[in-house]
């Protein structure tokens, strides 16, 4: 009889292994793959308020964009009320402008920030973080199946094209699984200038050295491994990586991955290892668009409401973003004004051995 055990164990090894193979192939899938959508031009942008006017769908139309990724702060709460976000996010929807956009056929995708996320600098101690991620994917009509409905967190991959031509977009999710900065934000209180407060501890940890090792997380054990799934098992010719808050600015005001250095340190060897061809970094948040190439290129869009130029404080706004420059090519890449953004992808007569040519843009 002892000569039956071992076949039985192997073939329940071979089974652990085959579900094992099967979770990995899994994993590595993208949520969406768009194989007949040859992608040359994606349009983005973020902090948008549904209830005031919004005047750039116009020329957001006109780029003909195939794709339409919402970078953070879709939209801004009314109140601090739980339905205060399907409001918002319903106001979002029914404004003609933005209808007559998604009657174009505009493939919609994206991530929350924290105004779209509950709370001001929230992270993941938002009282009901699960109740923002769905409430967001009801927004960009995600079906009720999907298996993005059963993730801790917003993180997703989408591919667009087939064959050698293909384009990886993966967003992040910076909220859900972010620990609390080295001096906790006060920004989500409800008190005369917390925001403004919050913004001075950061630039006072950023300019006097403090929490320089803090070792705060951003996107949790679960979205680091998927993440270097993707990045590892990729063979794109065009990556596109969003993270909502900036992750190569040397500003210390802003939020950013700069006030978490492990997890900064982390993304940026991740890139360093696996090289993702032609990639480009997406953000938002900051109110001002710029764009950074130091040690990557990221591009920056924020502001289709509002900017830092427009508030009571709007005249410090040009000098505060001129004065930071170590994380530009350029000193004068940046702009106050309203703006999104545009990548372009010139595939041309792709032969052996031919990149395409991608091009970013601000645009107003």
């Amino acid at each position: 009889m002892c000569c039956d055990r071992p076949p039985t164990r192997l073939f329940l090894l071979s089974l652990a292994a085959y579900a094992s193979l099967l979770s990995s192939c899994a994993a590595h899938a993208p949520d969406n793959d768009f194989e007949d959508v040859k992608l040359s031009k994606l349009a983005f942008g973020s902090c948008s308020k549904p209830f005031w006017p919004q005047p750039l769908w116009g020329a957001i139309r006109e780029q003909a964009p195939q794709v339409w990724l919402w970078t953070g702060d879709a939209v801004y709460l009314g109140g601090d009320q739980p339905d205060d976000l399907k409001t918002a996010y319903r106001s979002q929807l029914e404004r003609e402008d933005y209808r007559q956009f998604l009657s174009t056929g505009v493939i919609v995708e994206g991530v929350y920030d924290d105004h779209d996320y509950g709370k001001n600098d929230a992270g993941k101690f938002l009282r009901d973080r699960e109740g923002s991620q769905q409430a967001f994917l009801d927004f960009i009509g995600v079906d009720r199946h999907s298996a993005r409905r059963r993730r801790q967190g917003l993180y997703s991959s989408h591919n667009f094209g087939n064959s050698t031509d293909v384009v990886k977009v993966i967003l992040l999710d910076t909220r859900y699984h972010r620990d609390s900065h080295f001096i906790p934000s006060i920004g989500s209180f409800k008190i005369p200038f917390s925001a403004l407060v919050a913004a001075f501890t950061r630039w006072l940890c950023g300019t006097l050295g403090l929490g320089l090792d803090h070792g705060g997380d951003i996107l949790g054990e679960e979205q680091w491994l998927w993440l270097e799934d993707e990045l590892k098992n990729s063979r794109a010719a065009v990556h596109i990586l969003v993270s909502s808050i900036q992750v190569l600015t040397s500003n210390n005001l802003v939020e950013s991955w700069k006030h978490f250095p492990r997890s900064k340190r982390k993304l940026l060897e991740l890139i360093l290892r696996y090289r993702p061809s032609n990639l480009v970094i997406l953000s938002g948040d900051v109110h001002f668009a710029e764009l950074s190439g130091r040690p990557a290129v990221e591009v920056t869009s924020s502001g289709m409401t509002h900017t830092c130029a427009t508030v009571w404080w709007g005249r410090a706004c040009g000098p505060i973003v001129g004065a930071y420059q170590e994380h530009r090519e350029r000193p004068g890449d940046w702009y106050t004004g309203y703006n999104f953004g545009t990548v372009e992808i010139d595939w041309g007569g792709r032969g052996k051995g031919i990149k395409p040519v991608v091009s970013a843009s601000i645009r107003n």
